[in-house]
């Protein structure tokens, strides 16, 4: 009965030392993993700031670790590497990323030029277009002579003159009004002018005609000075 009892409570023992056992591994597992982690958090950091990127080789990043013996202690070599790897393919992955960017960015910004360009070229075409169609226009009505068209002249009369015309018909309604308008002010200032230069002639032939008169007078009474 007695060894009965002393089997039993071995057996307790046993495996409270179990338990205690299997507690202290995990406790010390936790605290590696935490360790590893926290290293691994560094050696990350520790690569950024010494800018290692996609680029660098293995032999630099074990140069550069040299110096690290605390690291080197909770991380093995084989640890270091992954971690240099991971790292590796992030930032090459990144890289590219930022290259696909890049290059989206430069096509939309290419596309956007070419588009820009063409409704610039358009705009230049229809403005260009215009303006030989408004010339045209223009120049049909100096050509209207049923009667020509002067400063009193209302566009109802002209219409039925030119209407036919094709270079009538290209040009809208309101564009023909503002054109037959401006040809208009270039008729009265036209008039204007001739009116001046037609005052300007009758001013002068009078001026002429009245030195003439002078002259003649001053002649005659030399005549008659001489006679007596």
């Amino acid at each position: 009965m007695l060894h009965a009892h002393r089997a039993v409570e071995e057996a307790v023992e046993e495996s409270k030392r179990q338990q205690l056992l299997s507690a202290h591994v995990k406790k010390l597992d936790a605290a590696e993993r935490k360790a590893l982690a926290t290293a691994e958090a560094d050696l990350v950091s520790l690569f950024r700031r010494n800018a290692v990127n996609q680029d660098s080789s293995w032999e630099e990043v074990c140069a550069m670790l040299a110096g690290k013996p605390g690291l080197q202690a909770v991380m093995g070599v084989n640890e270091q590497l992954r971690v240099f790897q991971d790292s590796s393919f992030h930032l090459k992955q990144a890289a590219e990323a930022r290259e696909e960017v890049a290059l989206r960015r430069a096509i939309v910004e290419a596309e956007a030029r070419a588009l820009e360009e063409i409704r610039l070229a358009e705009d230049r075409r229809l403005k260009e277009e215009i303006e030989r169609s408004d010339r045209a226009f223009f120049l049909m009505l100096t050509e209207v002579d049923s009667p020509p068209i002067g400063s009193e002249t209302a566009w109802p009369l002209v219409k039925p003159q030119i209407w036919r015309d094709e270079r009538y018909a290209v040009v809208p309604e309101a564009r023909r009004r503002a054109i037959f308008d401006a040809f208009l002010e270039e008729v009265k200032e036209m008039e204007v002018a001739v009116a001046q230069e037609a005052a300007r002639s009758v001013s002068a032939a009078t001026e002429n005609a009245q030195t003439v008169a002078e002259y003649e007078a001053l002649l005659s009474s030399l005549d008659t000075f001489e006679v007596e």
